[in-house]
């Protein structure tokens, strides 16, 4: 084998090898918080869609340039309802939070300042509800007084979730936008957040 092409070889190794370091580098952790826009958490007792206020912290720990896992705890807000199931109406307020882990993947971007992430796991959602119930009637009209029923559900249950988002890095900061979905038996909720972390 002549020098030039020993030298070429050299090359090439140190390339691979460089490019497998930067995907093995030291794991990264990092923590954040968000705050956090829910819809569609509570739609039992024939409520329609709410949208609350809430907020989530976060730690995460990327080994992988592509690969990493985060934990998350997220308070979903809470809100009034009043919903319909044949004749009898129900009214009352809702809250709710969840406990959440997934598997984060990356996409290959290489860009320096700009990450595209999807997520996958499941998520541990507790939900409550309290109000009465009772037949319906109609504004204006004249209606018997019916005796009115205690609505009280408290609902713990684990379901698969899932998400994407977009993160721009500064240093050891990251703003990050993402969203979250998941199906429970009483709702569907959609969480939208803005959030930001750190990384030590």
């Amino acid at each position: 084998m002549n020098r030039a092409a020993l030298w070429v070889g050299l090359i090439a190794t140190s390339g691979t090898t460089c490019a497998m370091a930067a995907d093995l580098n030291a794991p990264e952790f990092y923590v954040g918080a968000a705050a956090v826009q829910a819809d569609d958490v509570y739609t039992g007792s024939g409520a329609s869609d709410q949208t609350a206020t809430g907020w989530k912290v976060i730690a995460g720990l990327q080994p992988l340039h592509f690969l990493g896992a985060e934990l998350q705890y997220t308070d979903l807000g809470s809100g009034g309802f009043s919903g319909m199931q044949g004749f009898i109406a129900s009214r009352g307020t809702w809250g709710g939070n969840a406990t959440g882990f997934f598997a984060v993947g990356y996409l290959p971007l290489r860009l320096p300042y700009l990450d595209i992430f999807a997520k996958v796991g499941g998520q541990r959602t507790h939900t409550t509800a309290e109000g009465f119930a009772g037949p319906y009637c109609p504004p204006g009209a004249f209606c018997p007084k019916f005796p009115t029923t205690r609505v009280h559900v408290s609902e713990t249950e684990t379901d698969f979730a899932y998400g994407a988002g977009v993160q721009a890095k500064l240093r050891s900061f990251a703003v990050r936008v993402d969203y979250e979905r998941t199906n429970t038996s009483l709702g569907n909720p959609r969480l939208l957040s803005l959030g930001l972390t750190y990384t030590f």
